[in-house]
């Protein structure tokens, strides 16, 4: 009696049978002889409302349902979720399934409709885009069964509760990778450049070949074979790389959904995956108003794992950042040659000027890649037609923005810092390119 109470729900039919009973009655008024068919009505749909609830509470019907989906979920990713459900009656069922998806994602109409005449599993799948890191939590899973009269449904709930953790993207970051190794670069923006010369990592001595830079030639390996022999060199191994990350307000602004910090954080996994796959060794370093963090760089799988995690962690208030914290934390525990790259935002000429004291410091001992974010809406709003007075209005100051933007990257190449001006959903390559194109001119 208890289940029956707590899953017995009625359908949108009775309420169409008792508008139609209602409106009957009413004109049974003019006309008596409709007030029998208002009765007849009424006995044929409470005999139907005890036939459904028969019949779905017979004992012979069973559901079962559960969830798939992958413990990690890729932030502002579109991630794949799975549903399988199975239900046994000895007669044909209507079936509307409803998922219950975490409740951050503000998603109150992920229904799904299906006719079961037999005992197959049905599965289907939609997608879902998480756009913050953190924890979420799904429901149970509720399957409303209904029989060819559909007046009454039977709620069966399947417990299907469970967390998962929503991490950096790792689909950008495999995207990124793909398109940095293999033979499709352009079509992604991915550019490999042939490196000029050689570093002066010694790799081995071998026999002079037609085409061998004569500069090379190793005059005593040559005196004691006989032969011409030359030193071959690699390009330099092993080098820091840290993702620098800015943790100030300035990253609170949005895109697609997701923060500026959140699109720095993807870009910062997908860059030092790339990092570590050129044999170089991947580090991290986050700096807010209070306080400031390193990872140490390494290599191998395991500092992909720590970085990861580190950057699965971040919190901030989205305070105004301290630059000068990095200053001090990067003298103190950078004492090498280290490439930094910086993730950060900077709206206007006067903001920039600001910080450039401390980005001069930086690049005085290291090589510092300043990465900060165009603003895709105004740039939008630039390639519109205007329509009307207003939205000239309009494109002028987007216009005046955009050359500011302009005006702070020339501001900062002018002070002889490396920079990069992307949209967030181009950050990503956006950096690996900025640190290719630095191995290739043998900065780093």
């Amino acid at each position: 009696m208890i289940d029956l109470l707590r899953n017995w729900f009625p359908t949108l039919r009775i309420t169409w049978a008792i508008v139609a009973i209602v409106v009957t009655a009413v004109a049974s008024t003019w006309l008596p002889v409709l007030l029998w068919v208002a009765y007849i009505v009424t006995l044929c749909t409470i005999a139907a409302c005890v036939i459904d609830t028969v019949l779905l509470w017979s004992g012979r019907v069973s559901v079962s349902a559960e969830r798939q989906c992958d413990q990690r979920l890729s932030n502002g990713e579109f991630n794949p979720i799975a549903v399988h459900v199975k239900a046994e009656a000895p007669f044909a069922t209507q079936l509307t399934i409803l998922d219950e998806v975490p409740i951050q994602l503000q998603e109150r109409s992920l229904t799904f409709d299906w006719m079961n005449s037999g005992t197959d599993t049905i599965t289907f799948s939609y997608e879902i885009r998480p756009v913050a890191r953190g924890v979420l939590r799904f429901g149970a899973i509720n399957v409303f069964v209904r029989t060819r009269l559909g007046l009454i449904q039977r709620r069966f709930t399947r417990d299907a509760e469970r967390a998962v953790e929503v991490h950096p993207s790792i689909m950008e970051m495999r995207r990124a990778e793909i398109a940095t190794f293999s033979n499709r670069q352009h079509r992604l923006g991915i550019h490999k450049q042939r490196r000029l010369g050689h570093t002066m990592e010694f790799e081995k001595i071998s026999t002079y070949t037609t085409g061998d830079d004569l500069r090379t030639v190793n005059w005593k390996a040559t005196a004691r074979r006989n032969s011409l022999m030359v030193n071959q060199y690699q390009d330099e191994r092993s080098q820091d790389i840290y993702s620098v990350i800015d943790l100030g307000r300035s990253m609170r602004f949005s895109h697609n959904g997701m923060t500026f910090l959140d699109h720095a954080i993807n870009a910062s996994l997908a860059f030092s995956n790339v990092v570590l796959k050129k044999q170089d060794r991947a580090g991290l370093l986050t700096y807010g108003a209070h306080e400031a963090k390193i990872l140490p760089a390494n290599a191998g799988n395991a500092q992909l794992a720590a970085v990861m995690k580190g950057l699965y962690a971040i919190e901030t208030e989205f305070e105004q950042s301290d630059d000068d914290r990095l200053v001090d934390l990067v003298r103190r525990r950078l004492p090498s040659r280290t490439l930094l790259m910086l993730y950060t935002n900077i709206e206007s000429v006067d903001a920039a000027r600001r910080r450039l004291p401390a980005f001069r410091l930086l690049s005085r001992s290291h090589v510092l890649v300043v990465n900060f974010f165009d603003n895709t809406g105004i740039r939008a709003t630039v390639d519109q037609e205007p329509q009307t007075m207003e939205d000239i209005y309009r494109q002028t100051i987007a216009r005046a923005t955009l050359m500011e933007k302009n005006e702070i990257r020339a501001e900062l190449r002018r002070a002889g810092i490396y920079t990069v001006l992307s949209a967030p959903q181009s950050l990503s390559i956006a950096s690996i390119n900025a640190y290719l194109d630095l191995k290739t001119r043998g900065l780093v």
